[in-house]
Parts: structure tokens; C-alpha cells; sequence
């Protein structure tokens, strides 16, 4: 499997915000947010840079209200959400949640005025409550970066439960790496472990 550097990933989730009512299409919804973002983090780069706790509690309160972080946690676990207990989903969602910001929050940081977004028209049919938009990203002398977002419409509002980057969903591909420890170690083992990179790094003693 290719994998993106955690620049691309990074840039990425600039186009994971949807807060737009359900009269606008998914794709209107995530680019005018998108820019949003974008706008807020080139206004504030050198404010951003020396708080890196700042920035990722600001772009987080961004990012979160376009996730279904529920759904999210559903699809990443498979198999074993259905024998999970409630209390293990939600440390779960709550750490894979931290896990996702944390990472590519700085190479959003770092990344995300050097590439272009080239969106495609979302196709979505009458009454439809699940779409795909599409968007190339484009990199400098490189070739473009083709990026699905999967969204469905919950309590009126579109939200992101999946992007595929290069025809590789994130969800199956962060529920591959998942199962192989679940299965080896069990799911409290899984979300200890994430747990307790999350402490590290925000402590300074882990990596980004």
C-alpha cells in the first residue's frame, strides 16, 4: 500500500469541515469551510508556530463538528464495535479522535499554503443522504493527489465518516493496522496504547 507523506494527510484535513444546513450540496459546504480554515491559519501562522497547543485546540474546534466521530469509531473498530462496551467506544472515539488531530495538525500547520485543491462536481441524487466529494490535490511539479470524502447527512448536517486518498480508505486502512493488535493484545490493550502516546505528546516527551 503507497502511503502520503503526513504533509498531504495533514493538508487533508483542511477539507474535512462540513457546518453548512442541508440545502447546500456536500461539496459547497466543505470548500466554503475549507477556506475558512485556511484563511484562519494563514492569519494566525506565527501565532500558531510558537503555541502548537493553541493551534491544535482552535483547528480542532474547527475540524470536530464536520466528523461523525461515532460513525467513524464504528467503521475504524469493525467487527469488534459490536463487542466493545460502551464505555470502551467511547475512550475510543476520544483517543483515536486526539490521535488524528494531533498528527496531522502540524503538518497542516507546515503544509497547507503550498498546494491547491481542484474540486470535481458531487453528484447527489434527490433526497440522497450519503454522497462522495471528490477533489484533486495539487502539488507543485508532482503529480495530483485524487482524494474521496465520504459524507452522510446526520440531524441535517453533512458529515465526514471516510476519505480515501489515492483509492486507499482510512478507515479500512487504520482498521487493518487496529485488528492486528486487537486481536494479539484485546481492545483495552489498543486504546491504553493510544492513550498513552496521546499523554507523551502533549507532555513533549512523544512525537507529533
Amino acid at each position: 500500500m503507497r502511503k502520503l507523506s503526513s504533509a498531504l494527510l495533514g493538508l487533508l484535513l483542511s477539507c474535512l469541515v462540513v457546518d453548512a444546513a442541508a440545502a447546500e450540496s456536500p461539496e459547497q459546504a466543505i470548500r466554503a469551510t475549507t477556506e475558512r480554515v485556511r484563511a484562519q491559519i494563514e492569519a494566525n501562522r506565527a501565532a500558531y508556530q510558537a503555541d502548537a497547543a493553541r493551534f491544535q485546540r482552535e483547528i480542532e474546534a474547527e475540524l470536530l463538528p464536520g466528523f461523525d466521530t461515532r460513525y467513524i469509531g464504528q467503521l475504524v473498530l469493525g467487527p469488534h464495535w459490536r463487542t466493545a462496551s460502551e464505555a470502551q467506544r467511547l475512550r475510543f472515539i476520544e483517543v483515536f479522535k486526539n490521535y488524528l488531530v494531533r498528527n496531522y495538525a502540524g503538518a497542516l500547520l507546515q503544509y497547507a499554503d503550498t498546494v491547491q485543491l481542484a474540486w470535481k462536481p458531487t453528484r447527489l441524487a434527490e433526497g440522497a443522504e450519503d454522497a462522495t466529494v471528490r477533489v484533486d490535490l495539487m502539488r507543485r511539479e508532482k503529480p495530483p493527489v485524487p482524494i474521496a470524502l465520504s459524507v452522510r447527512l446526520v440531524d441535517g448536517q453533512w458529515k465526514v465518516y471516510d476519505v480515501s486518498v489515492e483509492g486507499v480508505s482510512l478507515a479500512t486502512n487504520f482498521r487493518g493496522q487496529f485488528n492486528t493488535i486487537i486481536r494479539r493484545d484485546g481492545l483495552d490493550a489498543l486504546i491504553a496504547r493510544l492513550e498513552q502516546r496521546e499523554s507523551a505528546a502533549r507532555s513533549g516527551s512523544g512525537a507529533p
